[in-house]
């Protein structure tokens, strides 16, 4: 398993971990199989959308703190309830799969559908893994099988 380690610069925050989750699929000479990406933390999570427009998962930020408000009255008193509900109805995983040294997601568009392995020329893909921490810096587990 490869650790990838992410920083953020706000509470909540989606970073784009797609070239690091293409690097450590190609390190794991897999050819043929799946990827999944996963975060061990309960206020983190994992999610595969379209990197191609920002405001896509500025949207998505923007409309899970609609949905789970920070302050909401929570009975969990560490003051992070909001994260832990965020991470839930997100995901602490992705799993897609890798064909020919290519990681490939079922959100790319048709025609592109392939995220080639490091090393291979990238046009624009509009299919991005996110890691998303809702507190915190994590770590995230990347594994090719």
């Amino acid at each position: 398993m490869v650790k990838l380690r992410l920083r953020t610069s706000r509470r909540e925050e989606a970073l784009d971990v797609t070239d690091r989750v293409r690097r450590a699929v190609a390190a794991s000479g897999v050819r043929e199989g799946t990827c999944t990406v996963f975060a061990p933390h309960t206020t983190c999570a994992i999610a595969v959308n379209e990197g191609h427009d920002p405001a896509v998962i500025e949207d998505f930020l923007n409309h899970i703190r609609e949905l789970v408000p920070r302050e909401a009255g929570f009975e969990h008193a560490e003051g992070n309830s909001d994260s832990h509900i965020k991470a839930l109805l997100v995901g602490p995983s992705a799993t897609v799969p890798v064909s020919d040294c290519c990681v490939r997601s079922r959100a790319s568009h048709p025609s592109m559908d392939t995220v080639p392995a490091a090393g291979s020329t990238l046009t624009t893909c509009p299919s991005t893994f996110f890691g998303a921490p809702f507190t915190h810096s994590a770590d995230f587990g990347c594994v090719a099988v």
